[in-house]
């Protein structure tokens, strides 16, 4: 269940931060992100929700990460399959296989579970774990499933905690101070 909500909602803020930077805004030096606003923040969080929830009951729970789990192997699959004849070759795999390996030495990221590392772009990305500190906070009356409004209300604390000037907005400095806070104290 954990590892559920650490998925879920390090997914969602991982698409809160990055759909909230790239909405128009005032052009900014290259490699630095636009503030994101509260209210930005309020939109994504009801859009992620939206996205998450695969069967529209209002809450998120493990039916939800089951259905987009099987959304995620599916796509893996067909990108596999290139001749999209309902079966993997070991051709078809080695070749998945050599591309990713060939993307690690020209200087992508190999991530550790619940690392942080330069992805595509120079963005940062985390992959799995990291997330538990979300998820426990996301589900107030812990009753296994999250809600709009628990998810809401999570993701708003989050940004409320990075908000450490508390204008409404949360600069580059800021959100570079909150994720140095996210690692944790003696982590790089």
């Amino acid at each position: 269940m954990r590892k559920f909500f650490a998925l879920t909602l390090t997914l969602a803020s991982a698409a809160l931060v990055g759909s909230a930077a790239a909405q128009a805004q005032p052009a900014t030096p290259a490699g630095v992100a636009p503030e994101i606003t509260r209210d930005q923040v309020q939109t994504r969080a009801a859009a992620a929700f939206d996205r998450l929830d695969r069967n529209r009951d209002g809450k998120l729970d493990p039916a939800d990460r089951s259905a987009n789990r099987a959304e995620r192997q599916k796509a893996l699959f067909d990108r596999i399959d290139t001749d999209h004849n309902g079966s993997v070759t070991y051709a078809e795999f080695a070749a998945v296989r050599d591309q990713r390996g060939g993307a690690r030495q020209a200087g992508g990221a190999v991530l550790r579970r619940g690392a942080m590392a330069r992805g595509p772009g120079g963005r940062m990305a985390m992959r799995r774990g990291g997330g538990q500190q979300i998820g426990a906070m996301a589900d107030a009356n812990k009753d296994g499933a999250i809600t709009r409004e628990e998810f809401a209300a999570a993701m708003l604390q989050r940004f409320d905690r990075v908000d450490t000037d508390h204008d409404g907005k949360v600069s580059p400095d800021e959100r570079r101070g909150g994720m140095r806070g996210l690692r944790g104290p003696g982590r790089g």
